[in-house]
Parts: structure tokens; C-alpha cells; sequence
């Protein structure tokens, strides 16, 4: 089982065991958790059918592309790689920028700017 079942369970669980648990509320936080990777090929079964839900479905996407981002950035440094452009990264489908290395001025080039 993935995070969307498993965070499911573990929600609505817990829900259960909470006396007077308003039915609304409960609806919402587990739609939120079934929905939250959109439709289909990212492993929700439904898709966002509220204002917050789809915020979330993007604020996780954001989270996941930044971060992916932000990996192959640290691997490109670690290799000491000297180029504009990372790898080709499959996962999102293209190539990164990584901008050109600037040289490290000197406190006297630093004084003359």
C-alpha cells in the first residue's frame, strides 16, 4: 500500500476514535488525503473536488518538482560538474539550468566595485 491508503487509514482511524467527530470535517481531511496526488497516473483515486483540496494537490506537486529541482542541483556540485546545464533528469522531463559559475573576487576587486 502507498501514503494515500496507508494515510487514509491512519486518518480515518483515528477519526473513529474521536466521539462527536463532525461528518463534514471528517469528509474533507480524508478527501484531502485521497486527493491529494490528482487523478490517476500520481496515485489518487479521485480527484480534487474543493477549493483547499486543489491547493493542496499543487502545494504537494510544487513540493516534489522544488525539491527534485534542488537534488539534482546538489549532485551536479557534488560531481564539480563546470556546465550551464545538468543532466537530463527523466523524472521531470528536462534539463535544468544551473547558471555560470562566477569566479571569487578578492577583497581588493570587492573595494574597487
Amino acid at each position: 500500500m502507498d501514503h494515500v491508503v496507508l494515510g487514509y487509514r491512519m486518518v480515518e482511524e483515528k477519526i473513529k476514535g474521536i466521539k462527536g467527530f463532525p461528518e463534514e470535517l471528517e469528509l474533507r481531511l480524508l478527501h484531502l488525503i485521497l486527493s491529494h496526488h490528482n487523478y490517476g497516473e500520481w496515485g489518487s483515486p479521485v480527484k480534487p473536488l474543493f477549493a483547499e483540496a486543489e491547493a493542496l494537490c499543487y502545494a504537494d506537486l510544487l513540493d516534489s518538482q522544488l525539491n527534485e529541482f534542488l537534488q539534482i542541483q546538489k549532485r551536479e556540485e557534488a560531481k564539480g560538474k563546470e556546465g550551464v546545464w545538468s543532466d537530463y533528469s527523466g523524472r521531470l522531463d528536462r534539463f535544468f539550468y544551473l547558471g555560470r559559475k562566477q569566479k571569487e573576487r578578492t577583497k581588493k576587486e570587492y573595494a574597487n566595485i
